[in-house]
């Protein structure tokens, strides 16, 4: 199951409260987003927002950026929206994916799940 399809490049200044994208088509104001330098100075660089307003392509978040993130020659940023779920439960043998890395999105899986599972994760 692919998740986190939901994707655009993305630029944004520490401290300030919008971040600017590529493409706002998918993206509401109330959806979780993560911030994610993926490529470039800063690379592994995060953070998890709430989008509280859209204008074009500028998103105005529910709070400062804790980092810069930038998207350009070696950089690349991205935001993402977070799949979210009351409970989530992966039945054997399935696999969530995110969408592979294009060269400006994907390559990141983000999940957020508000009740516990009662049986045991894996990772790899």
């Amino acid at each position: 199951m692919t998740i986190n399809t939901v994707a655009t490049s993305a630029s944004g200044t520490v401290g300030e409260g919008t971040l600017v994208v590529g493409n706002a088509t998918g993206f509401a104001v109330g959806q979780r987003v993560l911030i994610h330098q993926t490529r470039g100075t800063g690379a592994g660089a995060w953070e998890e927002h709430a989008i509280a307003g859209i204008d074009g392509t500028t998103f105005t978040l529910d709070s400062p950026l804790q980092r810069t993130y930038a998207t350009g020659g070696a950089n690349a940023a991205q935001v993402i929206v977070v799949a979210q779920y009351g409970n989530l439960t992966v039945a054997a043998g399935t696999t969530l994916t995110a969408p592979a890395w294009n060269g400006v999105t994907g390559g990141v899986l983000a999940v957020l799940a508000t009740a516990p599972s009662t049986s045991r994760a894996r990772s790899r």
